[in-house]
């Protein structure tokens, strides 16, 4: 897939590595998030705008599991046998994703 819904790995790391330098220059070296529970919508609902999402189907986060997973995946993490534990895409972004958000969120005016 190329185009405008495309986005190249390189561009996306030097623009999280801009904007996280940024809330480092404003917030600090240590971001106090200052919360714990959030919702979320699951991807199948966030990604088809023509529907509204059931409430029903919200789920609910957690940005001390969030930081944790962060701080797993950062130092390497390790398998029960020693071996570095496994990248699991969509759920280490999934919590990345509620980190930025707060991080978003915090800095709004």
């Amino acid at each position: 897939m190329t185009g405008a819904t495309s986005v190249s790995m390189t561009v996306l790391r030097a623009a999280l590595d801009r904007v996280l330098g940024e809330v480092q220059r404003r917030h600090g070296d240590v971001v106090d998030l200052d919360a714990d529970l959030y919702y979320v919508l699951p991807a199948e609902s966030v990604y088809a705008p023509g529907t509204v999402p059931d409430g029903q189907a919200c789920t609910l986060g957690s940005l001390v599991d969030d930081v944790d997973a962060v701080r797993e995946l950062a130092a390497g993490g390790l398998a029960e046998e020693g071996e570095e534990a496994e990248v699991v895409v969509w759920h280490d972004l999934a919590h990345v994703i509620g980190v930025l958000q707060r991080l978003a969120a915090i800095d709004r005016p």
